[in-house]
């Protein structure tokens, strides 16, 4: 009788899982439900182009047992190692430097690639693709524009339409001449902006308590390390000696012409030579 009511109890812990499963299921939505339209973070087609180190950056050859890098032996060149395209890339620290400033001007064109990403995605397109349909469509409506200024002659319309080309591809070319020395003047610009901090705090330090600040540092001592590629503290050191020979020379100057008024105010006595002179000429004045 014991063992026919046990048998007739069904069994609870199956139950318990199934609430569990049920409980489970609902608070995961299904993937019909995540949002379409979120844009992912990588354009569809293309590969994954993010540079990011696959081995301690810089690589350092050897490690010590602890797992820390052991830094570089005498002569030898610290080297960066990243992946790109699932491949790994290994670049010396001078090569590195350019990669490191297109992935800065990558990153701050990134929001303007996004828009183009959405924009594509919400057409079923690619990047690439988006652009080359943007570049058909310009082009089309450009040539039913010469076309129509033609009277429909083709040849005419498709012969304005490679010299549009052609000027279009000009002031593009120029545009990026002009981009690219704007760039290379900013460099040189923050260069010296950097180079001319360094300096300052090199001279403050050797000649202290002189300048509060950059602006006490003359202008000509400025302008003379800028045009002779001079460090400041070299600059001012010329400048400070220039300055005292300059006083020493009109202390002399000012010496020699207190001399001469004191010797006028004294009665100063001809010199022999402008007595002798005097002679001479009384004496010749006499034989005539």
């Amino acid at each position: 009788m014991y063992n026919e009511l046990m048998l007739s109890q069904p069994p609870a812990q199956p139950e318990a899982e199934s609430a569990e499963h049920e409980h489970t299921s609902q608070d995961i939505p299904p993937p019909e439900a995540e949002d379409a339209t979120a844009i992912p973070s990588q354009p569809l087609g293309e590969e994954d182009s993010t540079v990011r180190p696959s081995c301690p950056a810089p690589e350092i050859s050897g490690e010590k047992d602890d797992g820390q890098q052991n830094p570089p032996e005498e002569g030898e060149e610290a080297r960066v190692c990243v992946k790109f395209n699932k491949q790994e890339h290994t670049y010396t620290l001078e090569q590195a430097v350019p990669l490191v400033e297109m992935g800065l001007k990558w990153e701050s064109f990134r929001p303007q690639h996004e828009k183009l990403r959405y924009m594509a995605l919400s057409r079923g397109k690619s990047v690439s693709q988006l652009i080359d349909l943007v570049q058909e469509d310009y082009h089309e409506k450009l040539y039913t524009r010469l076309l129509d200024e033609c009277s429909g002659n083709e040849v005419a319309a498709n012969r304005l339409l490679e010299t549009q080309k052609e000027e279009m591809q000009r002031r593009y070319e120029q545009a990026c001449a002009r981009e690219q020395k704007r760039q290379e003047q900013q460099d040189l610009r923050a260069g010296l902006e950097e180079r001319l901090a360094d300096d300052f705090l090199l001279l403050a330090r050797e000649i202290p308590d002189r300048f509060a600040g950059f602006d006490d540092v003359p202008s000509v001592v400025v302008d003379s390390a800028i045009k002779e590629n001079l460090s400041l503290l070299d600059a001012y050191l010329r400048y400070e000696l220039h300055e005292k020979k300059k006083a020493a020379a009109a202390q002399i100057t000012q010496a020699q012409a207190s001399a001469r008024s004191a010797g006028s105010l004294g009665g100063e006595r001809n010199t022999p030579e402008i007595d002798l002179n005097s002679f001479e000429q009384a004496f010749h004045t006499a034989l005539r």
